[in-house]
């Protein structure tokens, strides 16, 4: 079922799909100008939508609008680029990720939706904010699940889950509360051998998933960068100066 399901987007036309290596990622490419799922014909859409497509997602968002708060990603859906597990990558197509579901939802020419299955998905490029970011299955404790990607090398990957929480709304009589949605994040790190730990952005957390010489390594760079590691930001940094480290 795979390779025809591969063979059948690979006939979405040009520009919709390019082929790619083994080893190709996301993060390194450049948008185009394709159609995304508007390419298909009826007859390969079809098929597409069965296999990769679940129903529901418009019977999420009608509920939706009586929560305050957002569960997804962006204000709406923006162009965003799929990779899929055998390495072939759709082009510009309209995503949406709603965060409190955890579904995927492209959509089409004609202005439906389609929640995607994200067993036939390995990499998801969105812009956020302004840059470009990438969601990954990183976990293999959660195989199905897509984190973002925030800095990765030959040693350590450093991501994280957005989710979404509702709170639930409440009515004594005397005073209304609204539900509303609450979008947070946990962080993780994954080293050698695929050892994923769940931190908290603090330097002890760090140093109790790392050898006593990495440790080591990290108390150096921490105080001569003057990192107090509080943020995504001075993990990155922090991770990178490790790496030179290493390489040096």
């Amino acid at each position: 079922m795979k390779n025809l399901f591969g063979l059948l987007l690979l006939m979405l036309g040009a520009g919709t799909m390019m082929a790619q290596g083994p080893s190709n990622s996301l993060n390194s490419r450049a948008p185009t100008n394709g159609g995304g799922f508007a390419a298909n014909s009826s007859i390969i859409q079809d098929f597409v939508n069965r296999q990769v497509g679940l129903a529901g997602e418009e019977s999420n968002r009608i509920a939706y609008e009586k929560i305050d708060g957002s569960p997804y990603l962006n204000k709406g859906p923006v162009m965003g680029d799929l990779m899929l597990e055998n390495n072939n990558v759709i082009n510009d197509i309209l995503i949406e990720m709603d965060l409190f579901q955890e579904q995927i939802i492209v959509t089409r020419e004609n202005e439906e939706t389609m929640v995607l299955d994200p067993k036939f998905f390995q990499e998801i490029a969105i812009p956020h904010d302004g840059e470009q970011i990438i969601f990954r299955k990183l976990n293999p404790e959660e195989p199905s699940t897509f984190y973002e990607l925030l800095y990765e090398d030959a040693d350590i990957t450093f991501f994280k889950k957005r989710y979404v929480t509702m709170t639930e709304g409440s009515n004594n009589g005397y005073s209304k509360k609204d539900p509303k949605f609450n979008q947070r994040n946990k962080y993780f790190i994954k080293q050698k051998k695929d050892q994923v730990s769940q931190i908290k952005l603090k330097k002890k957390d760090l140093l109790e998933c790392l050898s006593t010489r990495e440790q080591k390594v990290v108390e150096k760079i921490a105080k001569s960068q003057n990192l107090k590691l509080k943020d995504e930001a001075e993990f990155i940094t922090l991770f990178q100066k490790m790496k030179k480290t290493t390489d040096n």
